[in-house]
């Protein structure tokens, strides 16, 4: 093939692969994961960073972490520091790696996401769990008792086996 046929046919295969990338997310979306990842998979392989990382997040959708991981794990660092799919990618990979029991993986993961999502309980008790089970309670400690909302109970609310 010509130099200047290749070249012509480089706009259209970029424009083929966006057009492949968004539908694959709506269909993420939409729950329809399975179709997802099969239009994903017909991309030429590691074609492009946006491919891997969908990928990645289809992967954890269908519970496959493994897949998750290994999509994700080689490029969530090429994203610009504050991106979308930098974060996406950051808290799937912990969440991947904590449910595979990799939990000295999770934890800097999740340490990085709750920095984000400071309010997300769930996060933290993830951190928190990880971090006990590797017998470092003191890194899933909330960094302030915000955490944890407390309230009174009135005590013509508690029942008492004495009425």
């Amino acid at each position: 093939m010509p130099i200047v046929a290749a070249a012509q046919t480089q706009p259209a295969a970029s424009a083929n692969i966006t057009t492949t990338l968004i539908e694959a997310r709506a269909l993420i979306n939409q729950g329809q994961v399975k179709e997802a990842l099969a239009k994903l998979q017909a991309l030429p392989a590691n074609s492009d960073l946006r491919v891997q990382h969908l990928l990645g997040v289809a992967h954890s959708r269908t519970n496959n972490h493994v897949g998750a991981i290994a999509a994700l794990t080689p490029t969530f660092d090429k994203w610009p520091q504050n991106s979308a799919e930098r974060k996406e990618a950051i808290q799937i990979l912990g969440l991947s790696h904590y449910v595979l029991g990799h939990l000295a993986e999770a934890v800097p993961f999740f340490e990085q996401t709750v920095a984000w999502r400071p309010n997300n309980n769930e996060l933290f008790y993830a951190l928190g769990m990880a971090s006990i089970q590797m017998h470092q309670a003191e890194k899933g400690a909330p960094p302030s008792p915000k955490c944890f909302v407390w309230q009174r109970i009135p005590r013509r609310h508690i029942c008492s086996p004495h009425k």
